[in-house]
């Protein structure tokens, strides 16, 4: 919440650094602004069948609760939505050039196009709401299907051997699913989380505090490191001893350290994004990984 508004942030494209920048009233101004936005969006949620949900939302008075600004806050939004303005440009020109390419990769580019800007348009719903737990889950979701097409199309277009045709592909779909079960039991208690730390509570008390779902999320985490470890070991017996082979059981491997440092340490703020980054580098691999498998077996 850095930035109230959106695409501006505070009313301008270069954000203020000072509160003394803003006027005395800046809270009661966004916060209307605010709700003005979730009214228009709870309309659209009524018009899709999900009254109670819009209903919720209006009513929630922690929606129009408007923080304190705080200028490294609001800096870290600005460089998030100038990195995001980047990312459109670059899957601009990516789409354009798709064109010299076969039509798989105008529909994959073309598809990762559209969700950068639906996943922008869907950012100013996660401001509007004040970072209702379920809209960051569906922001992050978006972030996770650019992350799959992209994979996907950069396999196509890097494919030069059948190194992976005798790799089974499914067990690469059972990883799939594995790993984005443990995203989403993640989500759920990051989401736990985030009411914790509104709540006031010491960070150091997050996990004490936490409910039966971060029991399973930790203890899932072995399902996902056997099953894992299992596709690297086909990895090095039908690929060899390179690099490449062991990237994917590296990354795991950081994922779960990262999710034990997490759980024994306190909520360190800054292992939260290095596990988020991990998971989806993990969820690309194995995107790219399936359509190498799958590329090899057709041709």
């Amino acid at each position: 919440m850095g930035c109230p508004d959106w695409p501006k942030c505070f009313g301008s494209f270069i954000p203020p650094t000072s509160v003394n920048d803003l006027p005395e009233d800046y809270k009661d101004y966004y916060s209307a602004y605010r709700d003005k936005k979730n009214q228009k969006f709870a309309g659209f949620l009524i018009s899709i069948g999900q009254e109670e949900t819009a209903q919720k939302l209006l009513s929630d008075p922690g929606v129009r609760k408007e923080a304190d600004f705080d200028p490294v806050k609001t800096m870290i939004e600005y460089v998030n939505r100038l990195i995001g303005a980047v990312i459109g440009l670059l899957l601009t020109a990516l789409f354009v050039l798709s064109f010299r390419h076969p039509l798989v990769h105008r529909i994959l580019t073309g598809t990762a196009w559209f969700l950068v800007l639906v996943t922008g348009w869907f950012g100013s719903i996660v401001v509007s709401t004040n970072l209702t737990p379920w809209t960051v889950t569906i922001h992050l979701g978006l972030a996770f299907l650019i992350i799959g097409f992209l994979s996907a199309s950069f396999s196509l277009l890097t494919f030069t051997s059948k190194k992976y045709v005798q790799i089974p592909l499914l067990l690469v779909l059972i990883c799939t699913i594995l790993l984005i079960a443990q995203i989403l039991m993640g989500t759920t208690v990051r989401s736990e989380i985030d009411v914790l730390a509104n709540t006031g509570i010491a960070r150091e008390s997050w996990i004490s505090a936490l409910s039966n779902r971060f029991i399973i999320h930790r203890t899932f985490s072995w399902v996902v490191l056997i099953s894992f470890g299992l596709l690297s070991w086909h990895l090095v017996k039908r690929s060899g001893a390179e690099p490449s082979s062991f990237g994917l059981l590296a990354v795991v491997l950081g994922l779960i350290s990262s999710g034990a440092v997490l759980s024994y340490l306190g909520v360190p703020w800054l292992v939260q994004p290095v596990h988020l980054l991990l998971a989806t580098m993990a969820f690309g691999f194995l995107i790219s990984l399936g359509v190498s498998i799958s590329y090899s077996k057709r041709y």
